[in-house]
């Protein structure tokens, strides 16, 4: 063999072990969301969790920040509003009723799907505990049915119609 042969093969088995140790030497770096708990939040999954807290998340990406960051999903709590007639004044038409059995920390609407449509009068929530008490003052004929809503989707469903 000649020495150019030989240089050059040796050249080579250079070349090629630099470039194996070269790619195993540069693991991919993770991305964002590329753990299987941030993967669980993809394709509405979030909409279905929520935080160690019980913490509803707003959208995919606040559901894939908080899993990628080392946070524990949890399946959400199943919702069910109950509505009860907490107390009434029949002759002015007052009612005030207590809505519970919904996700702690979580925005709901209330509206009284009836005829005419009526939202509370006085709306106050104990979003800790997913209580809300809704006064309803001076209706015509009564109030009712009502039905809870979350991000525009109705909730469970709606309570009975309260008359005067």
């Amino acid at each position: 063999m000649t020495l150019r042969v030989v240089a050059a093969a040796v050249f080579g088995v250079l070349l090629l072990g630099m470039t194996a140790i070269s790619a195993q030497a540069k693991p991919t770096p993770p991305g964002p969301g590329n753990s299987p708990s941030a993967q669980s939040c993809y394709k509405g999954g979030w909409q279905n969790l929520a935080t160690s807290t019980g913490q509803a998340f707003a959208s995919q990406d606040a559901c894939v920040s908080y899993a990628s960051h080392g946070g524990v999903l949890t399946p959400k709590a199943g919702e069910n509003p109950q509505y009860t007639l907490s107390s009434a004044d029949y002759g002015q038409c007052n009612f005030t009723i207590t809505v519970t059995g919904l996700l702690p920390n979580t925005t709901y609407q209330f509206v009284s799907i009836g005829n005419p449509i009526q939202s509370p009068d006085v709306y106050q929530p104990d979003p800790s505990t997913g209580t809300y008490v809704l006064t309803y003052v001076e209706e015509s004929s009564g109030v009712g049915p009502i039905q809870a809503y979350r991000d525009g989707s109705p909730i469970g469903s709606p309570s009975q119609y309260f008359a005067c």
